[in-house]
């Protein structure tokens, strides 16, 4: 499929003329993708690759091979039930820390004080990506801040 869209696009000058997207669900047991993802995208051809976890990308391409197909995707979208406490953990990160305004009273001998410090919080802990409400998923799109966001069936 994807030999067929690229030969396509070289009778177009390299790239196709209308886009195609190619959805690859259990992508980990049936294709080995890894080697061509990056490239795709410059020829037109969008794969939308779905996965049980990352560690399943990991087995099926190896580290170097997921890492290189989880950066050269544009969006990425976390579902429920991510028991991976690493990917939790790093997908948490990426989530933008608001800033939290805190007051604090203190008292001397020369009366009372209040004073206001600012604080970085995160969003979401690992805990919070793990339990994730059914029908919602994390979007990560390049340029933009993570967004929690509503699936339609």
């Amino acid at each position: 499929m994807f030999t067929a869209g690229a030969e396509a696009g070289e009778r177009h000058g390299g790239r196709l003329p209308e886009p195609m997207r190619a959805v690859l669900d259990e992508a980990a047991n049936i294709c080995k993708i890894a080697d061509l993802y990056s490239h795709l995208g410059s020829r037109g051809i969008t794969p939308v690759t779905i996965l049980q976890s990352y560690r399943q990308g990991v087995k099926a391409w190896g580290e170097v091979g997921m890492d290189a197909m989880w950066s050269a995707a544009t969006k990425k979208i976390i579902g429920v039930g991510l028991d991976d406490w690493n990917f939790a953990q790093g997908v948490s990160t990426l989530v933008v820390a608001h800033s939290v305004h805190r007051g604090s009273y203190s008292k001397s001998k020369e009366g009372y004080s209040y004073s206001v410090g600012e604080q970085r919080e995160q969003v979401l802990d690992p805990a919070e990506v793990r339990a994730m409400k059914r029908g919602t998923a994390l979007l990560m799109a390049t340029g933009m801040p993570v967004a929690q966001i509503a699936l339609r069936p």
